[in-house]
């Protein structure tokens, strides 16, 4: 079966006593993208929880910054090692 058909299922089987939440202290559900549905989050406000379920559209997003920042983090390594190595080898000559 598919992760969607039993998320009510799984929130409510939990085999660890949940304490009752309250206004102040709300509970927090993380969920992969397989339970990223309108349902499923609607699930998750009936029982109380606060949803950390990130749809397909935040992961690509966060996937092509990620990307990107290992991008310019490289560059600056590659930038910053042929500088350090081209003081070395000025001070050699010198």
């Amino acid at each position: 079966m598919h992760d969607t058909t039993l998320f009510f299922e799984t929130l409510l089987d939990i085999a660890i006593k949940r304490p009752k939440p309250t206004k102040k202290n709300k509970q927090n559900l993380c969920a992969d993208k397989a339970n990223d549905s309108a349902e499923n989050r609607m699930i998750a406000d009936m029982l109380d929880y606060i949803n950390h379920i990130k749809s397909r559209r935040e992961e690509r997003t966060l996937q092509k910054n990620k990307a990107e920042n290992l991008l310019q983090c490289y560059i600056l390594h590659l930038l910053t090692s042929r500088y350090m190595q081209q003081r070395i080898w000025d001070r050699l000559l010198v």
